[in-house]
């Protein structure tokens, strides 16, 4: 039989663990609800940083310092020697995009299933605790396909002047897995790859330019077309 205090004894560690339970299960929750989705967006950046900067170093090393403004734009002039229209190099254009995009593709292959890791504290938002707690890993792996473009845009240079800025653009998209939660992000990455200033007016069939190509100018049939007279 056993006795009151033996009862007592028993009771008491019931209540315990039933309280150690409740106490662990909303802890659990907690870390659900409020931690995961910061685990997620910090996992997030990270791999969205690792991606944006294994695409720079690919197109930066191999593609874009061999680019020139006059391989890409051909500027035809008037009588005056002012611009009065430009031809895309379709060729070219073509070539930098199918480059760009089989040598991106390949740095991310290398990046696959690549483990990065990030201390648990720092989903509390804390300067202090940022380095504390376990540290969480998180795998970053490319899905889907690379897409390459080249845009330009212009921009005021000075008094009378415009500079005119090429861009590469890029594409992808990437997973990102931590346990028990996968997302997919996308990653942008824009390098300039050519430049020039234009002294003077620029004529809009100067500045209408098909980037990215399907769109905005087309110069007709045969590439060519008169110079605009002053």
């Amino acid at each position: 039989m056993v006795s009151p205090r033996a009862k007592r004894r028993m009771l008491k560690a019931r209540i315990f663990f039933l309280a150690f339970v409740s106490i662990m299960a909303a802890l659990v929750m907690f870390i659900d609800s409020q931690l995961h989705p910061t685990l997620m967006a910090i996992a997030e950046t990270r791999a969205k940083i690792i991606a944006t900067q294994a695409i720079n170093d690919a197109l930066s090393t191999k593609i874009a310092q061999d680019i020139r403004y006059g391989l890409l734009i051909t500027v035809h002039t008037d009588h005056n020697g002012r611009a009065a229209w430009a031809q895309v190099n379709t060729m070219e254009v073509n070539r930098i995009v199918s480059a760009a995009t089989m040598r991106v593709q390949d740095t991310l292959e290398r990046l696959k299933g690549e483990i990065v890791s990030i201390p648990l504290g720092q989903a509390f938002a804390s300067p202090i605790m940022a380095n504390f707690g376990p540290r969480i890993p998180f795998t970053i792996v490319p899905v889907g396909t690379v897409k390459a473009e080249i845009t330009d845009a212009f921009e005021s240079a000075g008094i009378n002047q415009t500079r005119h800025k090429i861009y590469l653009e890029v594409y992808t998209d990437v997973q990102i897995i931590i346990p028990f939660i996968t997302k997919s992000a996308q990653v942008h990455s824009q390098i300039p790859i050519a430049d020039v200033t234009y002294l003077g007016e620029v004529p809009q069939t100067v500045i209408n330019l098909p980037f990215p190509l399907g769109s905005g100018y087309s110069a007709p049939q045969g590439g060519e077309r008169p110079p605009v007279n002053p």
